[in-house]
């Protein structure tokens, strides 16, 4: 039978074997903790003592931003990302400083434990930006297309769900509808565009919702997420065949004018 002591015992000494303290000077500490990053390294912070005062400042001396940045997540590309972001900070209590970049917060000595424990889950929880945007991806990319739109003045419905005459539904993330001799526009946002396999299976959303009769015409776009990635060849070939319009995000602004309603 296991009892909670020991599994208290347990952890306490594995806490204590893989927390390291290091002196770098007179009043700085580095401070390596047992938990882990998105790139599986240790979290470190450090502690810095004001010489005028008590207080202790703790900073990750702004690495969990940077090796968020080259892992492809960029906060200030989204205002749901920064919403994420600053609403994580405000409930640990976690300062930022735009300008380093670092993550930080100020404690009294007497209240160190408790602020170091604080800073830790702060940057746990940033660190996991790296695995929510993996699954968010999507939904982002859709908010950056969409911002466009609206710095422009597009109108448009979004997540428009087409049912099919097989009696399936495909979506598309945008509908920007066609005014006086205008076209209808079904514009599907690929946050993913290198990977045929899932851009051939939007190619069924295309042919089903061709064979939907409208009361308008329509034609269909493909904005692509070229920020990280150079979208190849094939994939553009395969929609240009299909009678798709493809357009690369960092083009989308000097092509707005394909998508005006008037």
């Amino acid at each position: 039978m296991i009892s909670a002591k020991e599994l208290k015992s347990d952890y306490i000494n594995w806490y204590k074997k893989n927390l390291h303290f290091q002196s770098l000077e007179d009043n700085l500490i580095r401070i390596d903790s047992p938990f882990k990053d998105s790139s599986q390294d240790d979290i470190i912070i450090y502690a810095e003592k004001n010489p005028q005062d008590s207080i202790i400042t703790l900073t990750d001396d702004g690495y969990t931003m940077y090796n968020l940045k080259i892992s492809g997540v960029n906060l200030s590309r989204s205002k749901k990302r920064m919403f994420i972001f600053k609403k994580n900070l405000e409930t640990y209590g976690i300062k930022y400083n735009s300008q380093t970049e670092e993550l930080y917060v100020k404690t009294p000595i007497d209240k160190f434990s408790e602020n170091k424990h604080r800073l830790l889950q702060c940057l746990l929880f940033v660190n996991d930006m790296y695995i929510l945007s993996k699954s968010n991806v999507k939904k982002i990319f859709t908010e950056d297309v969409s911002q466009v739109f609206d710095d422009n003045r597009i109108i448009y419905s979004q997540d428009i769900i087409i049912n099919g005459k097989s009696g399936m539904s495909h979506k598309f993330e945008f509908l920007i509808p066609g005014v006086k001799d205008r076209k209808e526009k079904f514009v599907k946002a690929v946050s993913v565009p290198n990977n045929t396999t899932i851009t051939k299976s939007y190619l069924t959303d295309v042919s089903q919702a061709k064979a939907v009769k409208r009361n308008k015409e329509n034609e269909f776009y493909f904005i692509l997420d070229d920020r990280e990635t150079e979208v190849n060849d094939e994939v553009n070939n395969i929609l240009v065949e299909s009678g798709i319009v493809p357009i690369n995000f960092t083009e989308l602004r000097n092509k707005i004018e394909l998508f005006k309603n008037s």
